[in-house]
């Protein structure tokens, strides 16, 4: 319904800005001063209409469902206590891919190590 309301409002702000421009505007104003003033309208218009940006809380939220497909491969090898070269030849990527995909994890899903990691994975699968 929001997304509604703003849209309608932004077609009336565009149909009142094209009606000024044909009959006031031109006349007055260079078109640098006419952009000028469309763009200080229009950034007014989506901070009235647009409410605040409201954080998700995540503390409850299961910081699997944040990972990408390959950073869960990654994950679930790790927790069976592969190495990065064996992750990296059963995935048949480079050992640095492995690695990126390792902190990458380990920063979505708020672990330090691979014991960490291993730790939480054995909590959220037992």
């Amino acid at each position: 319904m929001q997304a509604i309301k703003i849209g309608l409002w932004t077609s009336f702000a565009i149909i009142l800005m094209q009606c000024l421009g044909l009959l006031v505007v031109y006349d007055f104003f260079t078109f640098d001063a006419y952009a000028t003033v469309i763009a200080i309208v229009f950034l007014l218009i989506g901070y009235f209409l647009v409410p605040g940006v409201k954080r998700k809380d995540h503390s409850f939220e299961n910081p699997i469902l944040n990972l990408t497909g390959r950073e869960f491969s990654v994950f679930q090898m790790l927790a069976q206590g592969k190495s990065n070269k064996e992750i990296a030849n059963t995935m048949m990527v480079e050992v640095s891919t492995i690695k990126t995909h390792t902190n990458n994890l380990y920063a979505k899903i708020g672990c330090k190590n691979r014991i960490d990691a291993r730790n939480l994975w054995m909590k959220i699968n037992p």
